[in-house]
């Protein structure tokens, strides 16, 4: 008033957190508040105290940070904050003191939360300025700050990075091939390739079908080619005892007709040479 100076406040912060505000036109007491945080979090830590008014008074709390009671030193409350989402505050009590909402610096006279290196507007829940660290900070940098104009509706960056996986397994087996000589698997590594890489351009379209479309022929074909084998290696050894019929066993004397038919029970067949005996198979 008529130019006159009543108010002149400077703030001491050890880092980030503000310990103390003083009155730079009160030369005999100029320390306004002191406040103490908790010395366990080194980051994002929570005030335990402040020194107001020559009292202590103590912090309470929710999981969020946002103080939700003042105590005094009687340990009873003095003042209870509710907030709204954006963080809107109304109290209730008799203890008047500056740390509110996210345990930040609230300026009364401008209505704002002080986040030292920018203003938060709690009644529309908006900032005053950018952000200082632009795009570092920001989790939707890759969609270019705007996540409700880019958004991977069909999942498709999933489905990109599965197609690059198969087509550098591809490539991987052509350079295998490569290097043992096995010019097969350049082969089969070729043609997966050329079917992955087509899969890749098509939206939608998982690469790695063609692999499993050879893995579900080869596993039908496995029944038939299990008894074809069987089948070969039956043909086999009745040819062998039809040659060998007349001959005797060099230990006992049984003919190997004899020795056939106690074979022909078994899942399998082994060749019995007239050379050696069949002690232990009849």
């Amino acid at each position: 008033m008529n130019g006159e100076i009543t108010l002149h406040q400077r703030y001491i912060y050890r880092d980030y957190l503000q310990i103390a505000a003083c009155d730079l036109t009160d030369s005999t007491q100029p320390c306004l508040w002191l406040i103490t945080w908790d010395p366990t979090q080194a980051i994002a830590t929570r005030p335990l105290a402040i020194l107001k008014d020559s009292t202590w008074y103590a912090y309470g709390w929710d999981l969020t940070k946002n103080i939700c009671e003042v105590f005094g030193s009687n340990g009873y409350i003095n003042t209870i904050y509710t907030y709204t989402p954006c963080g809107e505050v109304t109290s209730s009590g008799s203890t008047v003191q500056p740390i509110q909402w996210s345990s930040e610096y609230s300026d009364t006279e401008l209505g704002l939360v002080y986040y030292n290196y920018r203003h938060y507007n709690p009644s529309d829940g908006r900032w005053l300025g950018r952000d200082v660290l632009g795009e570092e900070s920001s989790p939707n940098g890759y969609v270019n700050n705007k996540p409700y104009e880019h958004i991977d509706y069909a999942g498709l960056v999933i489905d990109t990075i599965w197609d690059v996986g198969n087509m550098i397994w591809d490539a991987g087996k052509i350079a295998t091939g490569a290097i043992t000589g096995d010019q097969g698997l350049m082969a089969e590594g070729a043609e997966v390739l050329l079917f992955d890489t087509a899969a890749a351009l098509v939206p939608g379209v998982p690469a790695g079908a063609s692999k499993l479309a050879r893995a579900a022929g080869k596993a039908a074909k496995a029944p038939k080619r299990k008894a074809a084998k069987k089948a070969k290696r039956v043909a086999e050894c009745e040819a062998i005892y039809a040659a060998y019929h007349s001959l005797s066993c060099k230990s006992c004397g049984k003919r190997n007709k004899k020795l056939s038919v106690i074979d022909k029970k078994m899942d399998y067949h082994v060749p019995i040479s007239p050379s050696i005996s069949h002690v232990g198979r009849h």
